[in-house]
């Protein structure tokens, strides 16, 4: 729905794009200290950047954690290809293409999960207080958080207006056409809240190892494919383009996978959305001036970051694949509705898979030979017990590394 879709434009583009670009490259210019992975999800869990911070307060919160993050990019991370004709294009076009959660192989990629129960409580609680406040018995700075979340100021003094004249009968026939209408909402909302991140977040995957043979199988074509090495040290965030929209900046960031048994809990995320839609669907039909409300500018986002942490949970049962991903935040509609967008990286290595065909092996080392990368190929080794591939240099562009003849196995 285009209302959700905004919103989450808002959360995703303006504060993070606009507020970051500067700071992240001052940042990553300086010693960080190195964290565990633990402590990573720790802070990334516990770090929540309220849209309705300062820009300095917002910088002073993200900041320990893209320093954390930094301390431990490794020096290479790998994506795994087949091969076909769009994977070695964009090889040679330095492009990285970011897709939906939608299409990965896992169900519950960016899949938002929250209490629907929680939040209808909620809400339910904020119109009753609200009756108590149209009757004058409590003034609004008496009222619950939760209530003031739900009628900002702003709101609440066009409502004063629109129902001054009315009298406390029409009043309780409101509220009460207003709860109905406020359940409806929340049933009719949810779904299409629950997929909105993975129908709309865009992200590229790679993993830490490039000997797994698991990693190989499942994301290579059995090993007749091939992977690109990406050195992302020192180098956190990039801009780039979208197909199609070549003047209109793409931000990314990259994150690696945070491993649990339960799904995030993005409830007070899930909330907000709930609550601004509604707020903006109601209002439309009293405000007799036919005034259209905006209320994600008035409700401050509990957390900016929540699409990023919904995007990067997924189950321990994924756990051996030590995945990363480069997140694509998007600054127009345009580039939010794409179904892919590119992001422009030089590729550091490639690695051919054990069972590549010939012809491909020898397409790949003609496009490292133009970019000056090395090439890998990968092979059992018969005298190791552990089931881990190792890669063997088949082409050095500066002979810096022993090289051996591509048909070794």
């Amino acid at each position: 729905p285009i209302q959700f879709t905004k919103l989450l434009r808002y959360n995703l583009a303006h504060n993070r794009h606009c507020r970051i670009r500067q700071f992240v490259t001052q940042s990553i210019k300086k010693v960080v200290n190195v964290v565990t992975f633990r402590e990573y999800a720790k802070l990334m869990n516990d770090t929540a950047l309220q849209g309705s911070l300062s820009n300095e307060e917002y910088n002073r919160l993200y900041k320990p954690l893209l320093d954390g993050i930094q301390s431990i990019i490794p020096p290479m991370l790998f994506r795994y290809r087949s091969c076909n004709e769009l994977s070695l294009q964009a090889l040679w076009d330095d492009k990285i293409w970011l897709s939906k959660g939608n299409v990965m192989n896992d169900d519950y990629d960016a899949l938002l999960y929250f209490d629907k129960a929680k939040i209808t409580a909620h809400v339910l609680q904020a119109i009753n207080e609200f009756s108590r406040l149209a009757s004058g018995k409590v003034s609004w700075e008496e009222l619950p958080q939760i209530v003031q979340h739900f009628f900002p100021r702003e709101v609440l003094c066009q409502m004063r207006e629109a129902i001054a004249h009315i009298t406390v009968g029409d009043m309780e026939s409101y509220l009460r056409h207003f709860e109905a209408f406020s359940r409806n909402a929340i049933k009719a909302y949810s779904p299409k809240i629950s997929v909105l991140t993975q129908n709309t977040l865009k992200f590229a995957c790679f993993s830490d190892t490039i000997t797994s043979a698991n990693m190989w199988g499942h994301y290579a074509s059995s090993s007749t494919g091939f992977s690109i090495g990406y050195n992302f040290r020192g180098f956190p965030c990039v801009d780039s383009v979208g197909e199609g929209n070549s003047e209109l900046p793409t931000r990314c960031e990259l994150f690696p996978i945070i491993y649990q048994s339960k799904r995030y809990d993005a409830t007070p995320y899930a909330e907000w959305l709930l609550i601004c839609s509604l707020v903006n669907d109601y209002f439309k039909t009293f405000s007799s001036q036919g005034n259209i409300l905006d209320a994600a500018k008035i409700l401050p986002c509990p957390d900016m970051l929540a699409p990023t942490k919904i995007m990067i949970h997924k189950s321990t049962e994924w756990k051996s694949e030590h995945e990363w991903r480069l997140m694509g935040a998007f600054a127009t509609p345009a580039l939010l509705s794409e179904e892919h967008t590119f992001v422009k990286k030089k590729a550091c290595a490639i690695y051919l898979g054990r069972k590549i065909s010939p012809i491909y092996a020898r397409l790949l080392l003609d496009i490292a030979r133009e970019k000056r990368i090395p090439v890998y190929k990968m092979f059992i080794n018969a005298n190791s017990r552990n089931y881990h591939l190792k890669p063997r240099c088949v082409f050095s562009p500066d002979g810096a590394e022993k090289v051996y003849p591509l048909t070794t196995n």
